[in-house]
């Protein structure tokens, strides 16, 4: 029987570099699944008429939102802490959350280490031809992390997949 703890990938990188689609490819393949701490400042936002875009705007009010959030109850991290105990009981081997911020980065990497003692490794996927500045804090401040590892994502989308299934799988054995 592996004793391992399960694996947890923060994942990081600006609008349209393709995190989700990566990691939803690598889940068709592996036990693992997806999270963004982002999820429940959505939910907030759904009622204050938030229709889901993702303009410039709407990017500023998810981020302002959740700051708002983390000072006033720390929100996002604490449902981002259940969504962990959550895979912890399932039958899924690797964790991948989204988060954009550099101290919540850091913050939800110590947690997992220290508390739980988990595995945890930061990622950042990049595209060199997606270089953008949005107007707040969580896109802008994406590259303001000391990363474990970084993804550069080119097409072919083939060759991309295959390239970060091989890196997700490395990683696993050096946290191993």
């Amino acid at each position: 029987m592996n004793n391992k703890p399960k694996l947890v990938i923060i994942v990081n990188g600006q609008g349209g570099v393709g995190k989700d689609t990566l990691c939803d490819y690598f889940i068709k393949c592996y036990p693992a699944r997806k999270y963004s701490s982002i999820e429940p400042v959505k939910k907030l936002a759904r009622s204050c008429k938030w229709d889901g875009s993702k303009s410039d705007r709407d990017r500023k009010f998810l981020s302002d939102l959740k700051v708002l959030l983390t000072e006033y109850n720390d929100l996002p991290f604490k449902y981002t802490i259940g969504a962990y105990e959550n895979f912890l009981e399932s039958d899924k081997v690797i964790w991948f959350v989204m988060v954009r911020e550099p101290d919540e980065i850091e913050k939800l990497k110590r947690c997992i280490i220290d508390k739980y003692g988990g595995r945890c490794a930061t990622l950042l996927i990049r595209r060199a031809d997606i270089l953008k500045q949005y107007g707040n804090m969580a896109d802008d401040g994406v590259y303001d992390y000391h990363y474990d590892y970084i993804f550069d994502n080119y097409p072919p989308i083939e060759a991309a997949q295959y390239d970060f299934v091989c890196l997700i799988r490395n990683i696993e054995k050096e946290t191993g």
